[in-house]
């Protein structure tokens, strides 16, 4: 069956979510979230042919980067929302594989994206994505580093998000004010956890994994050789952790995962 076409936004704005490949983790380190910083630093433009004059690829507006996907909030220009965020993860999942000795895809094949063309809904993206953190745990209020609204209250000319475009419409006053309410963004493009049963957190399982197999990471345990990672995934399943939440965090495939564990002792 042919996908689905991407709906088109007529204001050229997105709510962009790039996942890694079954849902594995695509920051292991400070430096990889640093350096996912950067690639949206430089897709915002590009050099012409003539190497003199930059044009403006995009616009962001916002960014949060999670444990195993990105959120974005950004303006298409000369290049299209495909041509962007294709080129953000080609250039971030390089990186990755180099740095942590690994192969293969990074990212799922196709990100997810949905159109904003109003301004209602443009704010409500506004405090979805920064408020992304809190509803998954991770942090107790407004202020995570690895999202864009510190650039909001503290805005520099090294700043990746276009907030003048934002300040024309609202004041920082009016913003901090909607950023402290409950989430009322129900409506927003997500990902889905619910339906995963977990008895032991995300941290939890990957604290696990790592120091049941002595590694220093995920991307270490991965080229564990089979037998040893099928028989670490058993033990931590044993201790409350699901398939899924397995396979997303260790980036072993939930299939291959399921028919190793009928057939012990033939590894991953």
């Amino acid at each position: 069956m042919p996908r689905k076409p991407r709906e088109k936004s007529g204001s050229g704005i997105y709510h962009v979510i790039l996942r890694g490949v079954n849902r594995q983790q695509i920051f292991e380190e400070i430096g990889d979230y640093e350096f996912m910083l950067e690639c949206l630093k430089k897709i915002r433009t590009k050099a012409s042919e003539s190497g003199e004059i930059y044009l403006y690829r995009c616009k962001i507006y916002a960014y949060c980067l999670m444990g195993n996907h990105v959120h974005l909030l950004i303006r298409e220009s000369s290049s299209s929302i495909g041509e962007i965020i294709k080129s953000l993860a080609s250039s971030y999942a390089m990186y990755f594989n180099r740095r942590h000795c690994r192969t293969g895809h990074l990212f799922q094949e196709r990100f997810k994206s949905e159109p904003c063309t109003d301004w209602s809904y443009f704010v409500t993206l506004l405090q979805y994505i920064h408020r992304n953190p809190i509803k998954a745990g991770i942090t107790a209020n407004i202020n995570y580093r690895w999202s864009s609204w510190h650039e909001y209250i503290m805005p520099s000319h090294d700043n990746i998000c276009t907030t003048d475009d934002v300040f024309k419409h609202i004041t920082i006053q009016e913003l901090k004010s909607m950023m402290i309410k409950e989430d009322e963004s129900s409506s927003c493009l997500e990902i889905i956890e619910n339906d995963i049963p977990k008895m032991l957190s995300d941290d939890e399982v990957r604290s696990e994994i790592i120091r049941l197999s002595q590694c220093q990471s995920i991307s270490e345990f991965q080229r564990q050789d089979r037998s040893r990672r099928a028989e670490i995934l058993s033990l931590v399943h044993n201790l409350g952790a699901s398939y899924r939440q397995l396979a997303r965090i260790s980036g072993i495939s939930f299939s291959m995962i399921i028919r190793e564990s009928k057939n012990q002792g033939t590894g991953l």
